[in-house]
């Protein structure tokens, strides 16, 4: 092996170190995005914490994904919590943006060609790939 080639597999490992640094982290605070929003929700209809922990538990966090979530936690936010809505008002659209963030780092693989590499170095910015199926 060349040390050319040496140098660009170290380059590839410490690409995929990063990147595995960062999608964690993301994940991670969606998750707890995620989790506040469902606590939120079952806060709202249940009065003591055994139920809201109920409610979370078996119908919030197994059964509902994330639009259906954002969609009741934005009507509660719309009819209840004005202020936070004054404070927030672009609250919703930014939560779907970090959803479609959020999938993408999940779900697509990062471009750990020469090209993607050097991308990330110059811009400090991963880029991901996206597969179509063409028949």
């Amino acid at each position: 092996m060349t040390s050319e080639q040496k140098d660009f597999l170290e380059q590839m490992a410490f690409y995929a170190k990063i990147t595995e640094i960062i999608r964690g982290k993301l994940i991670s605070a969606c998750i707890d995005l995620e989790y506040m929003m469902d606590g939120y929700i079952a806060e709202h209809f249940c009065a003591t914490q055994d139920k809201v922990d109920e409610l979370s538990s078996l119908i919030l966090m197994p059964r509902l994904q994330w639009m259906g979530k954002l969609e009741i936690f934005s009507v509660l936010i719309e009819k209840y919590n004005t202020t936070f809505l004054a404070a927030h008002p672009l609250f919703k659209k930014e939560i779907n943006d970090l959803i479609e963030h959020r999938n993408i780092f999940a779900h697509f693989p990062t471009n750990n060609t020469p090209t993607g590499i050097k991308y990330m170095e110059e811009t400090g910015k991963i880029q991901f790939l996206k597969f179509k199926n063409y028949k």
